[in-house]
């Protein structure tokens, strides 16, 4: 049976410790938990989209037409679509724990300027993942958490990911003006303004502007300088001092209208960028 990494099968002669649990999902990106327990093979598989898998713990050995890896937390695997493999766990190795990114078909040809092979043969299986790549998936996984999966953090997250993994974009490759891209940006940032208690996606936005999601992800990032998540959570966090300030009582039901995961997100977030909580914060203008 074919399955992404994330979904190992379990055969009559291998039994593992498997379990997978589901981050995110949207049009762009899939992104999952994976911890496998097992000491042996779970036999022959094949991915089902083009995958990125950052190893957070452990060691896996992994085996493809293209040669045979051994992983840990200093690499990532990329695996293509239909593209057949196999994982062992050798040694005293007790299993390992990954962050999964599995790309949608209509992301391949944006996965390929940012480096992404466009044939399987001769392409390395196994990428080096330093110190600073490592704490950038670190932090994505926890922010996807805390913010309950949000679409717009996961999609936009996961290409940044794949963009550090990857290598930069080759400026020749753009084949937009300066002048054009910032237009698009503007107008993005006027979508956003209007609408930012919506859970209007990295593909919706790009789709506002005729861009996909790779390319006004990274048009946003070099414009501005922050990612469009932050954007977005800026103008909530913002919104929501100003009703605060003007007498606003239930936090709760705030934090929903304005497009929180919960209130624990909500007041998490509030603290870390204005520096006190929300109450505390409504203390200060009673």
């Amino acid at each position: 049976m074919d399955g992404s990494l994330g979904r190992r099968r379990r055969d009559s002669l291998y039994i593992l410790a498997v379990m997978y649990r589901a981050l995110a999902a949207t049009a762009t990106v899939e992104i999952g938990d994976y911890r496998c327990g097992g000491t042996d093979s779970a036999g022959d598989e094949r991915a089902l989209r083009a995958e990125l898998v950052f190893v957070r713990s452990g060691l896996f050995e992994i085996e493809t037409g293209r040669g045979r890896e051994l992983v840990d937390a200093s690499c990532a695997v990329m695996l293509h679509p239909g593209e057949h493999y196999r994982v062992s766990h050798p040694g005293a190795c007790h299993g390992d724990h990954c962050l999964v990114l599995a790309f949608g078909p209509e992301t391949l040809d944006e996965l390929e300027r940012y480096g992404w092979p466009a044939q399987i043969g001769g392409s390395r299986l196994a990428l080096p993942c330093d110190e600073s790549l490592f704490a950038a998936q670190e932090r994505f996984r926890a922010a996807l958490t805390a913010a309950g999966g949000d679409g717009l953090l996961a999609a936009e997250g996961a290409l940044h990911l794949a963009e550090l993994l990857l290598g930069r974009v080759a400026p020749e490759r753009m084949h937009e003006s300066a002048a054009t891209g910032d237009r698009r940006v503007a107008a993005v940032r006027a979508l956003l303004a209007a609408r930012f208690a919506e859970p209007l996606s990295l593909a919706d936005l790009g789709a506002a502007v005729n861009l996909s999601a790779f390319r006004l992800a990274h048009l946003f990032r070099a414009a501005t300088g922050d990612s469009l998540h932050r954007h977005r959570l800026g103008l909530r966090l913002r919104a929501a001092a100003t009703r605060i300030a003007d007498g606003e009582r239930d936090l709760t039901a705030l934090a929903l209208e304005l497009g929180f995961a919960d209130h624990a997100h909500f007041t998490n977030s509030f603290r870390r960028r204005f520096g006190v909580a929300p109450s505390a914060f409504r203390r200060a203008y009673r």
